[in-house]
């Protein structure tokens, strides 16, 4: 899935260029279902519990991999990404409950309405020029990509993340299989 993503998005890639966006690489894609931020060794293994419930609970199920847009708009981009859609409606109610797990043991409820997306790539943070993002934002918008596919959602993992300058390193700390049948 994540080469097709590569893929599917080289020529976007090409088009926006490196000077304006850091790229995520391909081993990085991922669907984040709730960022927790910093988390005490107490509170990791908690959530490990929650979500070891959660994922008994639920059956493997696929997404499809189409779209691509900005946050907050194409008009002042400041991510890049890849849309999923869940027409069995299968990772909304999985997201659901991670909310409620992750509200019952302390953290903040997302004011955000849940956007399942992929991120390609961010736009440095020295942008501001509003010529070059409306650029970015243009060749997104004119970004023609149809279903790149199906993406099978199998897990959940609690990841860790690690801020470089280069970008962010992801471990998993705790992954928990969905149901097969």
């Amino acid at each position: 899935m994540q080469r097709d993503v590569q893929n599917a998005t080289q020529a976007l890639r090409a088009v926006v260029g490196q000077r304006e966006v850091r790229w995520v690489p391909s081993e990085n894609f991922h669907l984040t279902l709730k960022f927790l931020g910093d988390t005490t060794s107490a509170k990791k293994q908690q959530l490990q519990e929650g979500i070891s419930t959660v994922a008994a609970q639920m059956r493997t199920f696929s997404v499809l991999l189409e779209s691509v847009g900005c946050f907050p708009n194409v008009h002042k981009p400041r991510v890049i990404w890849v849309g999923l859609r869940d027409t069995s409606q299968h990772l909304i109610a999985l997201h659901k409950q991670i909310e409620v797990m992750s509200q019952a043991l302390g953290f903040a409820t997302e004011e955000k309405p849940f956007h399942p997306h992929i991120t390609l790539g961010r736009i440095k943070g020295h942008i501001k020029d509003r010529t070059t993002l409306r650029r970015i934002g243009t060749h997104v918008e004119q970004f023609d990509l149809s279903i790149i596919g199906e993406w099978p959602c199998t897990a959940i993992s609690l990841m860790a993340s690690r801020l470089t300058p280069s970008g962010s390193i992801y471990t998993c700390l705790y992954k928990a299989q969905l149901k097969t049948s």
